[in-house]
């Protein structure tokens, strides 16, 4: 089956999924509340709900100690970044692992938990070849990588070629260090042939790649070129963005939420997601949910239906 009839098979089940909810995984999957609760009261010493709370907040310190990791070693300030929360549990934890990173707006994607698969039938069919030659700007073969490159390009082009009528781009890149350093950054290739002085402007977008990650540059030290990048990548499949249907406008329903800074559970509204009025601010505490997931928004936070269908979140500043 080519790839165009597979995008479209799989699309018209995901938007089939949209309207009839368990559709897309062929049968609505039941959770047992009682069993549920029985294991977290198994947990000594912790009531139901404490149980429930620590679970996630080792979690979600997880998933911010990985974050902090990945900030720093891109030297990004976390705080004037806004989070994306996807997948079925995302929006879930999303507010309590921004508070732990100071981010202070979240966007919760329209089919959240779809999110990979949305991503699969709007990506253009592409094939990516990564190959190894370390080579050293100081004594550099551009016989040799203009080879590696040339295999590479033609071999990646006659997989897409299979799939896809359409023109076809080639992308080249490099990975590149300090020779004895342990960490590469990605530098783009010229779609020529290399030369040596393809290889000076090379190195000096290696160093301006570097200062900007590390506020420096270390002078006088040969700089690798160890493994070659080739994506040979189609055009993006059509693609239309559903519209929205109109706001059903029914009114929440009440929920009780466990509050971990209060210590105590309380209740809340609960409004399904195709009921939200666009550009409409709630504030916290709110719950929205819908048949893939459900966001929390707790207090201190407002949430909003965007004009394209995307949730917004918002700190207010109001909780520490």
């Amino acid at each position: 089956m080519s790839h165009d009839r597979t995008a479209g098979h799989l699309q018209k089940k995901l938007i089939n999924a949209r309207s009839h909810p368990g559709a897309f995984a062929g049968g609505t999957l039941k959770l047992n509340l009682k069993k549920a609760q029985d294991v977290m009261g198994a947990i000594k010493g912790l009531s139901v709900p404490w149980a429930a709370a620590g679970i996630s907040e080792i979690v979600e310190e997880n998933m911010a100690s990985a974050a902090r990791v990945h900030a720093i070693e891109r030297s990004r300030p976390l705080e004037r970044c806004t989070m994306i929360a996807f997948g079925g549990a995302a929006p879930l934890h999303a507010t309590r692992l921004a508070e732990r990173l100071g981010i202070r707006r979240i966007l919760v994607p329209r089919d959240a938990s779809v999110g990979s698969a949305v991503g699969f039938l709007r990506a253009p069919f592409a094939y990516e070849l990564a190959r190894s030659l370390t080579l050293r700007d100081d004594q550099f073969d551009a016989g040799a990588a203009n080879r590696l490159l040339a295999e590479m390009a033609a071999a990646a082009k006659a997989i897409v070629a299979a799939g896809t009528k359409g023109k076809i781009e080639i992308r080249r890149s490099c990975e590149m260090r300090y020779i004895g350093q342990g960490h590469e950054i990605v530098v783009a290739l010229p779609d020529t042939n290399l030369s040596l002085d393809d290889v000076k402007a090379l190195r000096e977008s290696y160093e301006a790649r570097y200062e900007e990650q590390f506020h420096m540059r270390v002078h006088g030290v040969p700089v690798e070129f160890l493994t070659w990048n080739v994506v040979a990548a189609a055009a993006s499949p059509a693609w239309q963005e559903p519209e929205l249907p109109a706001p059903t406008r029914t009114a929440p329903r009440e929920r009780e939420v466990f509050d971990l800074n209060a210590g105590n559970s309380g209740r809340c509204p609960e409004f399904a997601r195709d009921a939200l009025v666009p550009l409409e601010w709630h504030p916290g505490p709110v719950v929205i949910s819908e048949p893939q997931t459900t966001t929390v928004v707790p207090k201190g936070w407002r949430v909003q239906l965007a004009r394209d269908g995307h949730l917004v979140l918002e700190n207010s500043g109001q909780r520490p």
